[in-house]
């Protein structure tokens, strides 16, 4: 019911708005993640290509399995995976850290940090929340004016060390490191292809990919090679990448998922998943990418045109569910959006009941700015009370109903 609402909302009161016409729901079936020790960590540190030091030889992990028997484990789609990247600060990784911090909510399976030093790529990946994967000493091993971040969220499976990005990989002229959020829908089409030509692959992640099809490209100069990689795959997708000088940004013709881009007071540009990673080190938001858009940050900012991009399609559960309230996401305030869902919901489908309770941070926004007034509005409205009786904890990582 409230999807479709949001639908009708959508194309009724805001049609002026493309952000939201036919919109795309995300339909993957969300499932408990597994619990897991957050005071166990696995990291991992490397100067060159983190994807070769990660699946260890048969040895089995403090659980007993071995990291092979993971190996198919997880391959389903990821909806609500954050992404960060930085360019042109001192300070890039610890920066990357707290947004990161910022995009929590939509990732608490594994976070990852790869930073760009003297064109060397270093990565530091976990399993865990941020604050458990990385500290002081570990962000100290991060130096550069050049990041990228990851947190992960998976809907099934296992998460694993493997699995966590930003990936990086070495090639023939250099390396570059990934992160992404979405899923390709023709990843097994395009590994079959790859592993037919020999390709050999260290993880069951889709984005693992686009790593290789930018390896095998023969376009000149490197950009073309990103360019030409995006090309081929289909699907959701918003990714950083970060090669030995450069920060690019590339999101899908569609604009499913979504990316922003910001600017520090002094000069450093800034991509994040949501707008809160923004403001979190105080960034002042600048415009979103745009769908089909290859943004080039070196020394200034240069935009590419991907493809012909056509009729907008974003994930409408980005307003609904995943995004944190204070954010822009697709150009509207999500707290707006949630506001008016619940009050169209309140009026187009009314109930009899006795006592509404609303679920935290959701339909919550359909109601008065003001607590006071809650239970007023509905005795007045609806002849029913408003009481609190679902509460989130704050132990958790992520509420799923």
């Amino acid at each position: 019911m409230l999807l479709a609402l949001a639908r009708r909302y959508s194309n009724e009161r805001y049609s002026d708005g493309q952000w939201m016409v036919n919109a795309v729901i995300a339909a993957a079936t969300k499932t408990l993640p597994k619990p897991y020790n957050h005071h166990r960590t696995l990291t991992t540190c490397a100067s060159k290509n983190p994807l070769t030091d990660v699946v260890h030889s048969g040895q089995p992990d403090p659980d007993g399995h071995s990291f092979g028997s993971y190996f198919d484990a997880d391959d389903k789609p990821r909806e609500e995976c954050g992404v960060v990247g930085i360019y042109g600060d001192s300070e890039a990784s610890r920066l990357c850290y707290l947004e990161l911090h910022a995009l929590q909510h939509r990732g608490q399976e594994g976070a990852g940090i790869v930073c760009v030093n003297d064109n060397v790529h270093k990565s530091i990946t976990g399993v865990g929340l941020v604050s458990d994967v990385f500290s002081e000493s570990k962000l100290d091993q991060l130096p550069g004016d050049l990041a990228i971040g990851h947190v992960r969220y998976s809907t099934a499976g296992a998460s694993m060390l493997k699995n966590v990005q930003p990936f990086v990989a070495s090639y023939r002229f250099g390396s570059v490191g990934v992160a992404h959020n979405g899923n390709l829908v023709n990843y097994k089409q395009l590994r079959g292809e790859l592993e037919e030509n020999g390709s050999i692959f260290n993880t069951s992640s889709d984005t693992e990919v686009v790593l290789h099809l930018i390896a095998i490209s023969k376009a000149r100069p490197f950009l073309l090679r990103i360019v030409e990689a995006c090309e081929k795959i289909e699907g959701a997708y918003s990714m950083v990448f970060g090669t030995e000088d450069k920060l690019v940004a590339v999101r899908d013709p569609y604009g499913f998922r979504p990316l922003v881009m910001g600017r520090r007071s002094n000069g450093a540009i800034v991509f994040a998943s949501e707008t809160c990673a923004l403001d979190l080190i105080e960034a002042n938001y600048e415009r979103e990418v745009l769908p089909g858009e290859v943004v080039v940050v070196d020394k200034g900012v240069q935009s590419i045109c991907l493809m012909p991009h056509p009729e907008r399609k974003s994930c409408i559960f980005e307003h609904i569910y995943f995004a944190l309230p204070n954010s822009v996401v697709f150009g509207r305030s999500v707290y707006e959006s949630r506001r008016a869902f619940g009050e169209i919901l309140a009026t187009e489908a009314p109930v009899e009941c006795d006592v509404v309770i609303a679920v935290p941070e959701h339909i919550y926004f359909a109601l008065p700015n003001s607590v006071v007034h809650i239970n007023t509005y509905f005795e007045q409205n609806f002849n029913c009370a408003y009481r609190s009786g679902v509460e989130s904890s704050e132990w958790c990582g992520i509420a799923v109903i």
